[in-house]
C-alpha cells in the first residue's frame, strides 16, 4: 500500500515544548562524497497505526514489571544525526552549535570520536565540538570506538553514561517512552543472537519495562542504500525481538547519508499496522557517501549533500520527526506516526528466524 505523503516541513519549527529533548547521533566510518539521490515518495510522509496496549510475547515472568510513565507525561524530542568528530572536519563543529541551540538530552549512536576512538581523539577531536554538552549526552558505540582494544577510550570519557563498561547496553524511560542503546558490534560483546547476553538483556527488559512506545538506537542499519548496505548478521536479531514487542522507531548509522524507511517487518515487507520505522541519519561531521542502486527494501527518502539532526518529537502514543539542517544546507523532511502494540501472532516459536 502506498503511504499517503505531505509536504516537508520548514526549518524553523518552534523547539520552545514543555518537553524532555532528547537528540539521538549515528554514524560511521570512512568518506567519499557524492551527490543527492532523493526519490519515490516526497519527501515527508504520514504513517499512522492504530494504537495498542503493548503485550508481552514472553509465556513467563521472572519479575514483576514496573509501572509505566503515567500518561499525559510531557513530549521528547529527540534530534539525530550520525558521524561526529574527526579533528580534521568541520561540519562535526556546525552540527555542534546546532544541537546546543536545543535543551534536553543528547544520544550519540556510535563512531563518536576518529579514526580509533582513542583517548586522545576522545580528548582532542570529540570533546571541543560534541563534548560541548557531554554532561546531557547517553552515547552508543560504533565499529570505530571498538577499534580501542574494549572500547575503553569511550568508556572513560563518557563514565556511567555510557553504560556497563564492557556492554555499553541500557535502556531508560524518556516520557512514556521507553528509549534502548544497543550495541551492533556482535562480536565485542559475546553475540547478537538469541543466546547472547545483550538480547536476553534486551528480551528481559521489554517484558519487565512495558511501554506503548519504544525507540531504539544502534550502529549498523539492517537496511541500508549506502556503500556499506544492509546488515543482516548484526541487526536481525534485535530487529525482530523488538518488532515481536511492538517496537515503534529504531536509528542507525554506519553510512554517511540520510535515509528514512517505511513502516516495515524485520525483512523489509511493508507492514502498515505494526511495522518499526528506520532510520539512518550518518550525518553529524563525517564527510557523505554515495547512495546506491537499487535502494534498500522500503526506502523512503535518501539524501547526501545536507549534514544536520533529524528532530524526534516523542509523545504519548505518538511521534513526529523532521531533519533540521545546519546553516547553509537545505534538506529537510517531516513526518508522524502513532504508536502500536505486538503483530498478531508474535509469539517467538512463530517467528521464523530464517526468513529475517
Amino acid at each position: 500500500m502506498a503511504e499517503p505523503t505531505r509536504r516537508t516541513s520548514a526549518l524553523d519549527r518552534s523547539t520552545a515544548l514543555l518537553s524532555l529533548t532528547l537528540l539521538v547521533v549515528v554514524g560511521c566510518a570512512s568518506s567519499a562524497p557524492t551527490g543527492i539521490a532523493p526519490e519515490g515518495s516526497p519527501r515527508g510522509s504520514v504513517e499512522k497505526a492504530h494504537p495498542a496496549t503493548r503485550l508481552s510475547s514472553t509465556p513467563q515472568r521472572t519479575t514483576a514489571p514496573d509501572s509505566p510513565p503515567p500518561d499525559g507525561s510531557p513530549p521528547a524530542t529527540i534530534l539525530v544525526a550520525g558521524d561526529i568528530a574527526s579533528c580534521g572536519w568541520h561540519a562535526d563543529g556546525a552540527t555542534a552549535r546546532l544541537i546546543e541551540g536545543i535543551p534536553g538530552t543528547v544520544m550519540t549512536a556510535g563512531d563518536n570520536a576518529y579514526q580509533t576512538g582513542t583517548r586522545s581523539q576522545f580528548r582532542r577531536c570529540y570533546d571541543p565540538t560534541w563534548g560541548r554538552f557531554r554532561g546531557r549526552t547517553r552515547p552508543v558505540t560504533g565499529n570505530h570506538d571498538w577499534y580501542t582494544s574494549g572500547a575503553s577510550g569511550y568508556f572513560e570519557y563518557f563514565g556511567d553514561r555510557a553504560g556497563p563498561a564492557g556492554k555499553g547496553y541500557y535502556a531508560f524511560d524518556a516520557g512514556t517512552w521507553r528509549v534502548y542503546g544497543l550495541v551492533s558490534d556482535c562480536d565485542a560483546v559475546g553475540g547478537c543472537d538469541s543466546e547472547s547476553r545483550q538480547r536476553r538483556w534486551l528480551e528481559s527488559d521489554l517484558e519487565e519495562h512495558p511501554r506503548r512506545c519504544v525507540l531504539a538506537v544502534w550502529h549498523r542499519p539492517r537496511w541500508s542504500s549506502g556503500p556499506h548496505g544492509s546488515s543482516r548478521g548484526a541487526a536481525s536479531p534485535m530487529l525482530r525481538a523488538l518488532y515481536r514487542e511492538g517496537a515503534d522507531v529504531v536509528v542507525n548509522g554506519h553510512d554517511h547519508i540520510y535515509e528514512r524507511f517505511g513502516l516495515a517487518e524485520p525483512d523489509g515487507t511493508p507492514d502498515a499496522a505494526h511495522g518499526v520505522r528506520q532510520f539512518i541519519v550518518g550525518t553529524g561531521g563525517a564527510p557523505h557517501y554515495g547512495i546506491q542502486r537499487p535502494y534498500a527494501p522500503n526506502s523512503r527518502v535518501r539524501d547526501n549533500t545536507s549534514h544536520g539532526v533529524l528532530r524526534l518529537t516523542l509523545e504519548d502514543g505518538a511521534y513526529s520527526w523532521e531533519f533540521v539542517p545546519v546553516a547553509g544546507d537545505v534538506f529537510t523532511d517531516s513526518g508522524d506516526g502513532a504508536c502500536h502494540g505486538p503483530p498478531p501472532g508474535s509469539d517467538p516459536a512463530l517467528m521464523d528466524p530464517l526468513r529475517w
